[in-house]
């Protein structure tokens, strides 16, 4: 088992965490046992899901994980998401837990994380929350944006908004985007700011307004994670059906147009490997993994 506090060089701005290589592997292991579970929960109830992200941008890229990734990022359509999340939260199987915003105390995303009990993977912001949070995998879902342009920036406006007064709300440690003597004014900010929602709100209120904020103007046709949107979203048609490649020796789902989906995520350079001093991970502060050899 890998346990214990991480060294860290990262900065409030986020950063690199430099694992043991060994450390790493095991976290992507088991990181791919929970894509597992979760993929044959899915082939069970026809729910369909696809690759995310840096997910999907590895899977392009190195045929599974970004060398350096730490997690794993999976999409679906609200309609399928909400399924999946009724069913996930009675069918998983044993060993692994369901958190999503409205049913996990402490819980600031707005999507659901499927994890592996037994297992810690805390960052600053967990600890500060007092969220028991495992190895997981992301689960986002993509939403449609207004169907007229100024409603639609309007919607993820509210989106970010609430997203980010969550995020707030149980840690006053977030990022920023800024160092040196600005950083420190906008980390006193966002400690002031922190306390202000602790007094005025709750975790509850937070979601729904994000609700509200979802479902604000007449739906068009494009789709988003509205609590990390890409601008101008993406046609359905982009991204399902989708298509299976090869991901850790795994057949798995990735965007239909995968390579139109990593252009507007990444830009057109997005095979390109980015030299260090531009990679990011999850920089976790304690790390437990299990002690028994997972399945490739």
């Amino acid at each position: 088992a890998c346990c214990g506090r991480l060294p860290t060089d990262r900065n409030d701005r986020g950063g690199l965490v430099q694992y043991d290589p060994d450390d790493l592997r095991q976290l992507q292991l088991v990181e791919l046992e929970v894509l597992l579970a979760i993929d044959e929960l899915c082939a069970q109830h026809d729910i369909p899901y696809f690759l995310d992200s840096g997910s999907a941008l590895g899977a392009m890229r190195h045929d599974g994980f970004i060398p350096w990734d730490d997690d794993i990022d999976i999409g679906m359509m609200r309609e399928d998401y909400e399924r999946f999340v009724a069913i996930a939260s009675d069918e998983l199987p044993e060993g692994y837990r369901l958190l999503t915003p409205d049913a996990t105390e402490g819980y600031a995303p707005m999507w659901a994380k499927v994890m592996r009990a037994g297992t810690k993977f805390y960052t600053r912001e967990t600890l500060e929350a007092g969220l028991d949070q495992g190895v997981f995998v992301d689960v986002f879902p993509y939403d449609r944006l207004c169907g007229d342009a100024r409603g639609a920036q309007r919607q993820v406006a509210d989106c970010l908004k609430w997203q980010r007064a969550s995020y707030l709300y149980h840690a006053a440690s977030v990022h920023v985007p800024h160092g040196g003597a600005l950083g420190r004014l906008e980390r006193l900010a966002c400690r002031a700011g922190h306390g202000v929602l602790r007094l005025c709100t709750r975790q509850d209120a937070l979601v729904a307004h994000f609700r509200t904020a979802i479902s604000r103007g007449v739906a068009g046709d494009r789709v988003t994670v509205l609590s990390y949107p890409v601008e101008g979203g993406f046609a359905e048609e982009e991204l399902l059906p989708v298509r299976m490649v090869s991901f850790e020796g795994h057949e798995l789902p990735v965007p239909q147009d995968a390579e139109g989906y990593l252009v507007k995520k990444y830009g057109e350079r997005w095979m390109d490997v980015p030299p260090e001093d531009q990679r990011r991970n999850h920089a976790p502060e304690v790390l437990e993994l299990p002690a028994h050899a997972v399945r490739a």
